[in-house]
């Protein structure tokens, strides 16, 4: 993934910025000379400092703040030969001073925006990306290999006795560990993929254009590479791999997420450490079941449990809401307003032993009182995460039905 403080330019196209920005402070110059010394012009040589600024960074902005202080002293000279030439060093520099401010400035705050975009979509711990974008990602990537009749790859990557190396050697030693495989299985990817953090120790790799056979050497290869960077530094880890390749990719991208999620866990039921990896159908693509008939999230419908929800990235108030129904993928909101589909939500539990959660709103229906808004996840919530929000009730795999409101809107846990 980019980082912000790198240039968003690559050096050819910084120098054409450069060039052109030149000419923009010389034509400048030439129409401050044509309207002569009783018309204002010095506030038009800004413009091409902040573009370059914005673009190229501080350093090209300055180069430009000073051939915008040339051709600025230039013209103004020819329009006031009498000016004394203190008066004039000391203009040219006030001039300079403010260009250079300007520059500044437009690059800061350029560089605070690339900033914050980077950090909602990045994870702070190992720098992979986040739930959020990954599911973005895999949104935008399915739709555009349905249009190219491209085959998309889902991996899912959980790492194996991951407890007994915070137990052990502590949370440091963990985060090491989270750390190292993240740069292991970048290296190993070099760009061909993109690579998040679900939370914990769980991690989702998203691949384009692969047949299943070239897949599966390199989600194999993957997995040897992640294997023995754990071998060689000692850490009592391993590594499970449920993998799905889609030739073509269906419309219902929680359902394709899932299917991955649970050859995850097959693959940990087979005693760990190991790879599996499929070909879906065209049944995989829109019904999923576990292979033992289990469900592995849990479902609840949630007697009226409070929140408070935001629009993400906003300064809205909060208002306040009910969560309806909950699953790992899904969850239903109660709120007397309405959010459009598409929309990102915050949901702060007013339990403090609850996670925060982050939801996209797909459709909103009108009901008694306000709205009824049905959300997917930014990511999967775990077992522990679910039972935070249900309380202390017990919550055993497939002993709970569905949530009749989210099984009609086509939940990810299938029946």
């Amino acid at each position: 993934m980019e980082h912000p403080t790198d240039s968003p330019l690559v050096p050819l196209h910084r120098t054409l910025l450069i060039a052109g920005c030149l000419v923009m402070v010389g034509v400048t110059a030439l129409l401050d000379q044509w309207t002569g010394p009783h018309l204002s012009f010095g506030v038009f040589y800004l413009l091409p400092v902040v573009v370059c600024a914005w673009w190229g960074g501080f350093a090209p902005g300055i180069l430009i703040a000073i051939a915008g202080t040339v051709a600025w002293c230039v013209v103004d000279q020819s329009e006031h030969p009498s000016t004394p030439p203190i008066a004039e060093v000391w203009n040219g520099i006030v001039w300079f001073g403010t260009l250079v401010l300007v520059a500044s400035l437009a690059a800061r705050v350029h560089m605070g925006i690339r900033r914050e975009r980077y950090l909602a979509r990045t994870d702070s711990l190992t720098g992979a990306a986040n739930g959020r974008h990954f599911y973005e990602t895999v949104v935008e990537l399915a739709n555009i290999a349905r249009r190219s009749n491209l085959s998309l790859t889902l991996a899912y990557l959980d790492l194996d006795d991951f407890k007994q190396v915070n137990d052990q050697l502590g949370h440091a030693a963990g985060d090491e560990v989270l750390t190292q495989v993240v740069r292991t299985v970048q290296a190993d990817l070099a760009g061909a993929g993109l690579l998040a953090r679900l939370g914990g120790d769980e991690f989702a790799v998203v691949l384009t254009g692969l047949d299943p056979a070239s897949a599966d050497a390199r989600i194999a290869r993957l997995h040897t590479q992640v294997s023995e960077e754990i071998g060689r530094r000692g850490w009592p880890v391993g590594v499970s791999i449920g993998a799905v390749t889609f030739p073509v990719p269906g419309v219902d991208v929680d359902r394709m997420i899932q299917r991955a999620d649970l050859l995850m866990y097959t693959a940990k039921r087979k005693g760990k450490r190991r790879v599996e990896h499929t070909i879906a159908t065209e049944t995989d693509a829109t019904a999923i079941s576990s292979p033992s008939g289990q469900r592995r999230a849990i479902a609840r419908v949630l007697d009226g449990c409070p929140a408070r929800v935001r629009p993400e990235g906003t300064n809205e108030s909060d208002v306040f809401a009910t969560v309806r129904d909950l699953t790992a993928w899904k969850a239903c909101l109660h709120l007397e307003q309405c959010f459009a589909a598409g929309t990102v939500l915050v949901v702060e539990p007013l339990a403090a032993s609850a996670r925060t959660l982050l939801v996209r709103v797909e459709s909103a229906q009108s009901t008694r009182g306000g709205w009824l808004h049905y959300c997917a996840m930014s990511a999967r919530l775990s077992d522990d995460e679910l039972t935070s929000w249900l309380g202390n009730e017990e919550a055993s795999l497939g002993q709970t039905p569905l949530p009749i409101s989210i099984a009609a809107h086509q939940d990810v846990i299938s029946q």
